[in-house]
């Protein structure tokens, strides 16, 4: 059936038909088709055939019958800019103060062509008629005079003027046109079909004529039982990954030579990313590692736009930078370009950059600041990019003039030359150099503008180029690829045998045939399609002209004929929905009742075949493979010398080996952007600051009685936060941030000292000073926050906590809070206590020696609960022995070189900032969010 039916337009071809088709994607099928047929019947030569788009042909017409003074085709480009001007100049709606949405435009130009189409002359009496219906007739009639004034026509305008000539013998007719994938024949398609008979060319539709409505039980096949496979699954990430998975075991199956498979999706938008990233991951595995420039074994219809490929974003984000400081995320992004590194030392040069100016908090920086960083660095590799800097500050220097836009696509591409924009030290891949030819073609349509849009500021030109690149589609081009790079994971393909897979939505689809069809997506929602009447043109208009999606009747009857058609295409079929979209339940389309009962569709890993993703691989390796551990590289003395981290050291030791190794031996680092305003790190710093000051004026709690007795704390604590912020008012902060941050600390210390004034008398003996404590080979300092003395002679070391606190952090097994005990290292202390300063209550949370030390503290003898988890501890001299070892065997470990990647719990792995280097969530023990796995 099949053959015959592409049999059929192949005759036509070779007998000199014109094939005028409903879209270039099946102009580009039947073009390959029929240079397959002369090849398989051995012919030496054949005559071009003339396939292609409907209104391409019209052009091509319109062409060859050039007339003087006739005016030519509007481009795209300039039909947006057009309508973009008109709407944003319409009088009426600046009067009304009416707010227009970014694509009313789009929506005017589709009503314009809608109109054409359907040889509407008017949208009827203005009595009737509403303010967008009246705001459309008013931007169509400036649409039109702009487009006399210029000497253009619009594409809608195309149709009409070549059946005109056609009618007065103008243009040289063939013998016979096929119109290929039309379901329907619009008002100017048939008069454009009248012309063409009137002149005695013969027309003929392929496959089949249009029809404009079936019923229900005419779509599937007699025997749609038997030829249709009906699924249902969880999600559409499920859906999807069974396709790919399917697509393969087709692949392996079908021993005939070439396969040729259809995924055909009604709401191919929705599904778009889901396909790209589970079909590249089964199909072409390799494709996801980013060094590799491997195409896809797929073709997918619907493009994206040319703005979300990462060559046109990066220039887009260069030509956006001014002469003003930016944020530093927006100016992160440029430095780690990839696209402007000279080479990969350099690229390392930025990176440095960049983290520097996120360490010191920078919250906006300018190209000025960048080149004084780097100019100030002793770099070779940094040396390229001052330069590059210089002449990129310079092109800034008339930034502020008005031009036309011609002037701007020269200015634009000339820096993006100079800083090596696309050159970037590597050879451009495949999607990247399409990427290229698009951009300058995009360039090019906008240096066209100039007719149009006048005089622009460089910022008005960037933002145009940033929307004409947004509506641009790209599409990569590629070439079948052979099935070898699907073969492997579930069932092999023989060698030789190539596979094509297009991914179309409905209308794409039209005319083509396949082997096999995977019909996916196919609930109640999408088949038929709810009803999206265009906003501008009366809704009773559209309903009697038959416009398309104007009333569920129409949608309706697309959905049916559509699918009659694709279940024509071939001869094995899955049909498939998901049993929710977006948390709403969904069932299986009403038109595909007749296939049967759906079955439950398996998870693909329920399903017997397995993954060929490397995800996938990689995981079965982890739980396969057994390698050995590398020998420890124990702690050099060179190392010792230089280590930084004091207490942290043996805390992220306890918690994680690895994390401890990482930073403090390799020196990792995670580069974190700058909050706007003081951070949580900061906050604590100032409130820490501020007690500490306080205390050192203080001295105890008979001065803080007095104090308060006098009524002058509050004036102390004022001064202590005062001094707290003295270098936070140098930043590069607003003042009112600070102040009001001051009046924050302000309250929260005096309700901290309330509870100060409830405890026995006390000294502050020391405050934030350091002492050097050895253990375990190594010399680290302990300083604690506070270490206060009693009436009795009993020291009591105090930690300061903003946030939350628990003496669970101090259990010799699961050592997470070491600071305090290792002051207990050099001397014994009575009591630890974390000075908890977080409201609605703060309060102390510790343990002591005896009771009635601190307020809300029990001794160790009445701490059972906590006691009882530590073994072989009977009072407070085993507590401090146990505490010992424990940070001896810690503090071993980690001059011994342990660095396993063995987190304590999941809360080690929750706050960590280097996961992505020890991959501990691709173990599978932990999920991302840090929790355990099953739970």
């Amino acid at each position: 059936m099949v053959s015959e039916k592409l049999d059929r337009v192949i005759k036509a071809v070779e007998n000199g038909a014109v094939v005028v088709t409903v879209n270039k994607r099946l102009a580009r099928y039947l073009s390959v088709r029929f240079e397959a047929a002369m090849v398989s019947s051995e012919r030496a030569a054949w005559a071009t055939p003339v396939i292609m788009p409907m209104l391409s042909w019209a052009r091509s017409l319109l062409e060859d019958s050039w007339q003087e003074g006739r005016a030519v085709l509007i481009t795209e480009a300039r039909s947006s800019a057009l309508w973009k001007k008109i709407i944003e100049e319409d009088r009426v709606i600046a009067r009304h103060k009416v707010l227009i949405s970014e694509g009313a435009w789009q929506a005017a130009a589709s009503a314009y062509g809608l109109m054409k189409e359907y040889c509407a002359e008017d949208l009827g009496d203005e009595i009737y008629l509403g303010a967008e219906a009246m705001a459309f007739k008013r931007w169509s009639r400036e649409y039109d005079k702009a487009l006399k004034r210029l000497g253009f026509m619009d594409y809608g305008e195309l149709v009409g003027v070549v059946c005109k000539a056609v009618a007065s013998g103008e243009v040289a007719l063939p013998g016979k046109v096929v119109f290929a994938g039309f379901d329907e024949v619009t008002p100017q398609r048939a008069a454009f079909i009248r012309a063409l008979q009137q002149a005695g060319t013969e027309v003929d539709h392929w496959p089949s004529e249009p029809r404009l409505a079936l019923d229900e039980e005419a779509i599937l096949p007699e025997d749609a039982k038997e030829r249709i496979e009906c699924k249902n699954f969880r999600s559409t990430t499920q859906e999807v990954r069974a396709a790919a998975r399917w697509i393969r075991e087709v692949s392996a199956s079908d021993k005939e030579g070439r396969v040729r498979v259809g995924v055909i999706v009604p709401e191919l938008a929705g599904y778009r990313d889901i396909i790209l990233r589970e079909f590249r991951a089964e199909l072409s595995p390799a494709s996801v590692l980013p060094w590799e420039d491997i195409q896809d074994v797929f073709n997918i219809s619907l493009g994206s736009a040319l703005v979300a490929e990462p060559l046109v974003r990066g220039a887009l984000d260069i030509l956006a930078i001014g002469v003003w400081p930016e944020d530093i995320s927006k100016m992160g992004g440029i430095l780690l370009s990839p696209f402007l590194r000279a080479t990969e030392e350099e690229g390392l040069a930025l990176a440095a950059l960049d983290g520097e100016f996120k360490r010191r908090k920078f919250l906006k920086i300018g190209l000025r600041d960048i080149r004084g960083a780097a100019a100030a660095r002793d770099n070779e590799s940094l040396k390229g990019v001052v330069g590059r800097l210089d002449r990129w500050i310079k092109d800034l220097e008339g930034a502020h003039k008005q031009a036309l836009p011609a002037f701007w696509a020269e200015r634009f591409s000339g820096l993006l030359t100079a800083l090596g924009w696309y050159g970037g030290g590597n050879s451009l891949t495949s999607r990247e150099y399409q990427t290229l030819e698009s951009w300058r073609s995009l360039l090019a349509e906008f240096a066209g503008l100039g007719d149009i849009t006048g005089l622009i500021s460089r910022q008005d030109a960037v933002a145009r180029l940033r929307a004409m690149a947004a509506e641009k589609i790209f599409q990569i081009e590629t070439v079948t690829d052979s099935c070898g790079a699907v073969s492997e994971g579930c069932g092999a393909v023989s060698d030789g045998q190539e596979m094509s897979v297009e991914v179309l939505g409905i209308l794409e689809a039209s005319g083509q045939d396949f082997d096999h069809i995977w019909l996916m997506g196919a609930h109640d929602g999408a088949l038929p399609g709810p009803a999206a009447p265009n906003p501008f043109i009366p809704v009773e208009l559209q309903r009697r002209l038959g416009m398309p999606r104007a009333t569920p009747e129409k949608m309706l009857g697309f959905a049916a004929v559509s699918l009659k058609r694709i279940f024509e295409s071939a001869r094995n079929f899955v049909v498939s929905y998901p049993l929710e979209i977006e948390g709403k339940e969904v069932g299986l389309s009403p038109l595909l009742k007749g296939v049967g009962k759906a079955e439950e569709g398996l998870a693909p890993s329920q399903t017997g075949c397995r993954s060929s993703s490397l995800k996938a691989d990689t995981h079965a390796a982890f739980a396969l493979e057994d390698m050995p551990l590398d020998e420890k590289i124990p702690l050099s003395n060179l190392e010792a010398a230089g280590l930084r981290g004091g207490t942290s050291v043996i805390k992220d030791q306890s918690e994680c080996p690895f994390r401890a190794f990482a930073k403090y031996r390799l020196g990792a680092r995670a580069v974190t952007l700058p909050e706007d305003g003081l951070d949580s790190a900061e906050r604590g710093t100032i409130v820490h600051e501020a007690l500490e000051h306080f205390w050192k004026e203080v001295g105890g709690s008979l001065r803080l009685r007095e104090l308060k007795d006098q009524g002058e704390l509050g004036a102390s604590i004022g001064a202590a936060v005062g001094r707290a912020l003295k270098g936070y008012y140098a930043k590069r902060l607003p003042k009112r941030l600070i102040d009001m941050e001051g009046e924050r600390v302000e309250a929260l210390v005096a309700e901290w000292l309330e509870i100060e004034l409830k405890r026995t008398p006390f000294t502050v003996v020391q405050t934030e000073r350091g002492e050097k404590v050895t253990i375990g080979g190594l010399s680290i300092t302990a300083r604690p926050d506070r270490l206060d003395e009693l009436e009795n002679g009993a020291k009591v070391v105090i930690d300061y906590k903003t946030g939350n606190c628990t003496k669970n952090g101090w259990l010799p097994d699961k050592l997470t809070e070491p600071q305090m005990l290792l002051y207990g290292i050099g001397s014994d202390f009575d009591a630890i206590a974390f000075a908890s300063l977080k409201l609605p209550k703060t309060k102390f949370v510790g343990i002591s020696k005896d009771d009635g030390m601190l307020p809300g503290v029990k001794s160790l003898e009445n701490e059972n609960r906590w006691r009882e988890q530590i073994e072989g501890v009977r009072n407070w001299d085993d507590l401090m022995e146990r505490w010992r070892e424990a940070l001896e065997q810690v503090a071993s470990d980690f001059v011994a070189g342990s660095s396993s990647v063995a987190p304590s719990s999941q809360d080690a792995c929750k706050y960590c900032e280097l996961p992505i280097l020890c991959r501990i969530f691709e173990a599978g023990v932990f999920d991302s969010d840090g929790s355990e796995v099953g739970q």
